[in-house]
């Protein structure tokens, strides 16, 4: 059920993008996109390839061009990111714990100074938007740039996105308070930045190891089962079912 609502959370990622860029593409097909793009791009990796062809070839069906599929790329991007930042900065300003990942070790004082720095960045930037959407021209390009309220709704979208991806894992592992949940949910959010970075495909290895390093206190035994679990709910099967979608 969570691995569910977090897909649905990537339709609107979708949805908003359309909608900063003035296009009224309807719901079914972002749904079909939004879901093939990054079941794609989570198990292959190199995302601006694997999503981007997916969503080019589905959009582009729909009547939108290469330079409208960049915007919703780069729109539901910055969301994703965004929401990373968000959570992970409430998470180490409200409830930070120790992590040590290859020998280096933030303590809760740094992390909550960290966290802060961040919040405060989070709503500088908000509230240097504007009350609507503007273009700007970039290497020339042209990018629509979200209201303030769209932006903050990217960053709701994704921290609901994050929040359900990160508890479908949490729930996998038996026997974890829900008090651990926020240095949790931080070694979820550098696994994630760590696998992205990497562009393994699927980020398979990396994702497991940084998140075996984070959580040195959980049973490293069944957080292993635990991830492979996860790994076929949130990866592989959604992956046979877009190859259908796409096959169709």
């Amino acid at each position: 059920v969570l691995t569910g609502l977090s897909y649905f959370a990537l339709t609107l990622y979708d949805l908003l993008a359309l909608r900063i860029i003035g296009s009224r593409i309807g719901w079914r097909t972002a749904a079909l996109a939004s879901f093939c793009s990054y079941t794609l791009s989570h198990n292959l990796g190199l995302a601006l390839v694997t999503g981007g062809s997916a969503r080019l070839r589905i959009y582009g069906a729909a009547g939108l061009g290469p330079g409208d599929v960049a915007r919703i790329i780069a729109s539901a991007s910055f969301a994703f990111w965004g929401g990373v930042l968000t959570l992970a900065a409430l998470a180490m300003t409200l409830h930070p714990a120790a992590i040590t990942l290859g020998g280096f070790a933030l303590d809760a004082t740094v992390q909550r100074a960290i966290g802060i720095a961040l919040l405060g960045g989070a709503i500088l930037l908000l509230a240097a938007r504007g009350p609507t959407t503007r273009s700007i021209n970039l290497f020339g390009w042209t990018l629509a740039l979200p209201s303030r309220s769209q932006a903050l709704a990217q960053i709701g979208i994704a921290c609901i996105d994050l929040a359900f991806a990160s508890a479908a894992l949490f729930m996998l592992v038996p026997h974890l308070s829900p008090a651990l949940y926020p240095a949790f949910f931080l070694g979820y959010a550098l696994a994630i930045i760590a696998a992205l970075i990497s562009h393994v495909p699927g980020g398979i290895g990396i994702f497991e190891g940084v998140m075996v390093a984070t959580l040195p206190n959980v049973d490293q035994p069944v957080l292993i089962a635990a991830l492979i679990a996860y790994r076929i709910l949130y990866y592989l099967v959604p992956l046979f079912v877009a190859v259908i979608l796409i096959t169709v």
